[in-house]
């Protein structure tokens, strides 16, 4: 016998999904950091271009109409040359840094300690106590001079550059942990979950077939499978139950025929040279035999309409022309057998069936009030039709069937109480039940006050 084990968590497919799609997440929470980064710097940077730009063409300017020497003297403010310490002043301010250098690359005017080639160019900018980030464009004034304009770049840019940088770092460097955590705990829910339904289907391969899953008050996707699961047990534990009932009835049904044969047979060994008493052990032998060939048709006919072989043969059936015959059949029976039987048929619309089947299902109930209806009883066939349905009603005035019958009657081989004494086998009303289902029809047991009435309700096509 198999045992039954819990998967492990890290192996199972919810854990390699849910650690996947973390990862994934991951992987698009840096994407769109990466997106808003770059809109940002690009919308800031523009904005720090637009200013250098606004300045330089000033210089360009200047040194167009004025010259160098004018040029120079707007340097001239911590000397033409200008110091680191002024670099503080500078960034104080407005940020603005210059550069002149003429064409044998020597620092004219500005601040001295930074080299950038024509264009733009982001460099970084020392005084003795600070050290300054600075967008920078270089371009040549003439062919002696190059002019470098820069502006510092300020705290609060800075500053959120490393929240994007460290950003980057704790979605990268969290990602792995964070998706294994999330993977383990959505893992350890599931399986706990699935956990109960391979723990009910274990006890279920052990022979305990009364074993159901539990179902929690969340009703989630888990609980579904948890009702199917158990509406399909409680089908099975049904069925089993019937296998049982039906292997116990034909052991039953068959030992009485059977014993009857061989009582008959011994007779007949032992007044061989009887002729009378010889036909008359095998008349007996054969209707014991005819018994068992009924029961025997009688399962073959259940499994047949099990297996819905027929269903495929329905045509349209006129219930009501079917009920005619079958009344003007049974009714001089009824009659020798002191009983009455009367027909009230008021249902034109066809139904889709089988004719067979149908004369079968009402010879079963009309056999069945015949046999267990009392002395002068009453039996009538009623049909009458609605806008979906046709119903068809046999009832008696008889004492009627107890509510606890009731509930079984249509088992195969159960009898009741009052039909114990006489001759069957307990398929009838079972072959009954079998047509209605395999007609999608509905069948129930009402009390008559007095007597007993089978209403039976055909879908109408």
């Amino acid at each position: 016998m198999s045992s039954t084990h819990s998967v492990n968590v890290h192996k199972a497919s919810v854990f390699r999904l849910t650690v996947l799609w973390s990862l994934l997440l991951t992987v698009v929470i840096a994407a769109l950091l990466f997106v808003i980064e770059t809109i940002w710097i690009s919308h800031a940077e523009s904005a720090y271009r637009e200013r250098i730009e606004e300045e330089w063409h000033w210089v360009e300017e200047v040194f167009e109409h004025d010259g160098i020497d004018e040029l120079l003297s707007h340097f001239d403010e911590d000397g033409v040359i200008w110091s680191s310490d002024y670099l503080e002043d500078v960034a104080g301010g407005e940020g603005l840094v210059f550069q002149l250098r003429d064409d044998e690359d020597t620092v004219v005017a500005g601040f001295p300690n930074f080299t950038t080639e024509n264009e733009w160019a982001r460099t970084t900018l020392s005084s003795e106590h600070h050290r300054y980030d600075m967008f920078v464009l270089t371009a040549p004034l003439d062919e002696d001079y190059r002019m470098s304009v820069g502006k510092i770049v300020s705290s609060p840019f800075l500053h959120l550059e490393k929240v994007f940088s460290y950003g980057y770092l704790i979605v990268l460097i969290g990602a792995l942990p964070f998706s294994l955590l999330c993977g383990w705990l959505v893992s350890r829910s599931v399986n706990r979950r699935l956990s109960a339904l391979v723990s009910a289907a274990s006890q279920i391969q052990t022979g305990n077939i009364d074993t159901r899953c539990i179902v929690s008050p969340r009703y989630d996707e888990f609980d579904q499978v948890a009702i199917q699961f158990n509406r399909m047990m409680d089908s099975i534990a049904s069925l089993h139950r019937q296998i049982e009932d039906t292997a116990v009835g034909v052991a039953h049904d068959l030992r009485t025929p059977l014993t009857h044969v061989d009582q008959h047979l011994q007779r007949i060994s032992r007044h061989i040279h009887q002729p009378e008493v010889v036909a008359s052990h095998a008349e007996m032998a054969r209707d014991s035999v005819s018994q068992l060939m009924q029961t025997f048709n009688a399962l073959v006919r259940l499994g047949e309409l099990a297996s819905g072989k027929y269903k495929s043969q329905f045509t349209e059936i006129d219930i009501g022309a079917l009920s005619q015959d079958l009344f003007e059949s049974y009714q001089v029976v009824f009659e020798e057998a002191g009983k009455s039987l009367t027909l009230n048929a008021n249902a034109t619309s066809p139904i889709l069936g089988d004719a067979g089947l149908l004369s079968q299902l009402l010879v079963n109930l009309l056999e069945n009030a015949l046999q267990y209806s009392q002395p002068n009883a009453q039996v009538w066939i009623s049909l009458f039709e609605t806008a979906n349905s046709v119903t068809m009603v046999v009832g008696d005035n008889g004492p009627g069937i107890s509510p606890q019958e009731r509930e079984r009657i249509f088992e195969r081989f159960y009898r009741g109480d009052k039909s114990r004494s006489t001759s069957g086998n307990g398929l009838g009303l079972s072959l009954v039940a079998s047509i209605c289902q395999l007609h999608q029809a509905t069948i129930t047991v009402k009390d008559g006050t007095p007597g007993a009435e089978f209403v039976i309700n055909f879908p109408t096509p």
